[in-house]
């Protein structure tokens, strides 16, 4: 029950982190708040850029987790096919 009650607490951290997404992610959100406040940027362009990063953290997390089989060439192949599809903060 000890292991349980550490691991479901471990998940929400790191859960907690990669929605706050790092000092990286934190710093340019702030960034892209600020100018969405002065009006260069519009705010579903903050959410949008704000949610790939996000989805990005997750796919490298799932990516690193030792029960799946997920390699880093289909992490390559899906940020690929996201930057194709025009979101250039889905970065490797």
């Amino acid at each position: 029950m000890k292991k349980l009650t550490l691991f479901i607490k471990a998940l929400f951290k790191r859960l907690f982190f990669m929605v706050i997404g790092g000092a990286q992610t934190t710093g340019l959100l702030i960034a892209e708040i600020v100018q969405a406040l002065f009006m260069k940027i519009a705010w579903p362009v903050v959410l949008e850029r704000f949610l790939t990063r996000v989805l990005v953290g997750v796919l490298k997390w799932l990516r690193d987790l030792s029960t799946n089989k997920i390699v880093q060439e289909t992490l390559d192949d899906v940020l690929k096919s996201l930057r194709e599809k025009g979101l250039k903060e889905a970065k490797a």
